[in-house]
């Protein structure tokens, strides 16, 4: 599996396409596996609040450090950017927040969850550094049937090196597989729109 590859299989004649990140995000959480619902980087709450409107009363576990991107994205997206002041979000009453760069808040969670694997995982994590982090800390939750939505998958300059490449390499280094369940349409009104891909893991 590698980069090409993927690309390949979003672009298939056949595969569903939304016309946005929110009609996407619906499907993928309608469509989740068994298990818990994560959101990695909540920001302002926004789509944390959506999947947990959608999933009540059942919990969504969200995390981020809230201070913003830790290292330099892409061009116009610097370390520090996205930083939000959490006493200003009204998160859902079902959302459990793990405030703290991933390395350090995964292991807290995996330890509270037990052994329960992930239904469905929402990616917003645009580094490929901490979209890997993700991947490679939860793999022994990701299972066959967990749905994972990326929230900047491709279609914008440079993306090649971040969240499809840790994804590339996750279903490489663990033998797992996926299948496409849909994506954005790269025709739509807002660029930020354009960049979602969601998958099934087989």
């Amino acid at each position: 599996m590698n980069v090409q590859t993927l690309e390949d299989m979003l672009r298939a004649p056949g595969v569903y396409i939304k016309g946005s990140r929110r009609s996407l995000l619906g499907l993928s959480v309608e469509a989740r596996g068994p298990g818990l619902v994560c959101e990695f980087g909540v920001g302002s709450a926004r789509t944390l609040n959506l999947i947990a409107e959608q999933i009540a009363p059942e919990p969504v576990y969200g995390f981020d450090v809230f201070t913003g991107l830790p290292e330099d994205w892409r061009e116009g997206f610097d370390q520090g950017m996205f930083a939000v002041n959490t006493s200003e979000i009204d998160f859902a009453d079902n959302t459990l927040i793990y405030s703290g760069l991933f390395k350090d808040t995964i292991p807290a969670f995996l330890h509270d969850t037990g052994t329960q694997p992930i239904g469905f995982l929402h990616v917003d994590c645009d580094l490929y550094s901490s979209t890997r982090t993700v991947l490679f800390e939860l793999r022994k939750r990701l299972i066959n049937g967990t749905v994972i939505q990326f929230d900047e998958f491709w279609k914008y300059p440079g993306y090649e090196e971040h969240e499809i490449k840790a994804f590339a390499e996750f279903l490489n280094e663990t033998g797992m597989a996926c299948d496409v369940l849909a994506r954005t349409s790269g025709v739509a009104e807002r660029e930020f729109d354009r960049q979602q891909a969601a998958f099934i893991l087989r």
